[in-house]
This record gives structure tokens, C-alpha cells and sequence, in this order.
């Protein structure tokens, strides 16, 4: 599947080897949403990409950046 991410600033790939990755990304995106890490700004959004969400964070040049967070399931059984 061919998803278009334009005009995203920064992408951030992650890789699970354990079993249910919706419920560790749905952890991830509950973390964010509570502590804005990275200088976050506001909540993270739902992406139509599966096991993907995103995020606005302040860059040091004070220009807000959006970030996709990509999460790839690796876990075989």
C-alpha cells in the first residue's frame, strides 16, 4: 500500500517484536498526549496509516513541525 505523507517535516519509524502492537502504540500516543515530550504541542491526531499517529512539535527555530509516527509490526508467531 502506497500511503502519500506530504508535507510532513519528520517521520519517526518504530519496530515491535512483541505481540499486540496496537495496544503498546496506543500506550505510545497515551504517553505523548500526557506528557508532550520532545517540546510537543497539543495532542497527537489519529493517521489513516495503520498502527500510525501524529504529533506537532516546536523546533528550536520556533517553527512547529508535524511528525508522523510509523510503527511497523514485526512480531512473528
Amino acid at each position: 500500500m502506497l500511503v502519500w505523507l506530504a508535507p510532513v517535516r519528520a517521520r519517526v519509524v518504530e519496530y515491535f517484536k512483541k505481540a499486540g502492537i496496537l495496544k503498546l502504540v496506543q500506550g505510545l500516543q497515551d504517553h505523548a498526549d500526557h506528557n508532550h515530550p520532545v517540546r510537543q504541542e497539543e495532542a497527537t491526531a489519529s493517521h489513516p496509516m495503520k498502527w500510525a499517529y501524529q504529533s506537532q512539535h516546536r523546533h528550536s527555530s520556533d517553527e512547529l513541525l508535524r511528525v508522523v509516527q510509523m510503527n511497523v509490526n514485526l512480531h512473528r508467531t
